[in-house]
């Protein structure tokens, strides 16, 4: 039953896609403050005798929170996931076992029921069996 293996492989996969994700959204709304703003006369400039530059402080907060390490390790991660991932699902699309190959129809290929039942020598009711144990097995 690799088809197990397979979707913790996919969930991990996917919580660094999340994972890196947050970090480009952090890095693109930092980034955002840099733009040119609309300037708001409803309140009263005060600088307090401090020129500030928007890209400046954006440097220096990007350094401080050290955005571009933790892209680039996040971006490591991901692309080892990856390749965890398709090499599992190589595995996967190899197996003999029906309940894989069953998966790998429906959640891979996207195949229906009706389709499936054209691939194996099963009739629906006995995949529709194999699905709901699929589906037991992965929560």
């Amino acid at each position: 039953m690799i088809y197990i293996e397979y979707h913790k492989y996919k969930n991990r996969f996917n919580n660094a896609q999340r994972q890196y994700n947050d970090i480009v959204k952090e890095k693109e709304e930092l980034f955002s403050k840099t733009q040119p703003q609309a300037t708001k006369y409803d309140k009263e400039k005060v600088n307090g005798g401090k020129i500030g530059d928007a890209f400046d402080d954006y440097i220096i907060i990007k350094e401080n929170k050290k955005i571009d390490e933790r892209l680039a390790e996040a971006r490591s991660i991901l692309d080892d996931r990856e390749r965890l991932l398709k090499v599992k699902e190589d595995e996967l699309r190899k197996s003999k076992d029906w309940n894989d190959i069953i998966y790998k129809y429906y959640f891979l290929d996207n195949l229906s029921t009706y389709k499936i039942e054209k691939r194996v020598p099963m009739d629906q009711s006995t995949i529709w069996r194999h699905l709901n144990e699929i589906k037991n097995n992965l929560h």
